[in-house]
């Protein structure tokens, strides 16, 4: 029985440092000119610099 809660004491501990291994974020913000304009369907590429992977979308408005 001991053993048990041990072992459920300790999954409980981990679990907050697995789900802190997220491979997900997010970016946002405002898409301006020079004029500080905003730019309607202006394409956005972010690259992820130790894979190389890149990730594009489109402005929404």
């Amino acid at each position: 029985m001991r053993r048990l809660a041990l072992t459920l004491a300790l999954l409980t501990i981990l679990a907050g440092t697995l789900f802190a291994q997220l491979d997900r974020g997010s970016l946002s913000g405002i898409v301006t000119d020079p004029s500080g304009a905003s730019v309607a369907n202006a394409q956005i590429t972010a690259t992820h610099l130790d894979t190389n992977t890149t990730f594009s979308t489109r402005s929404s408005d």
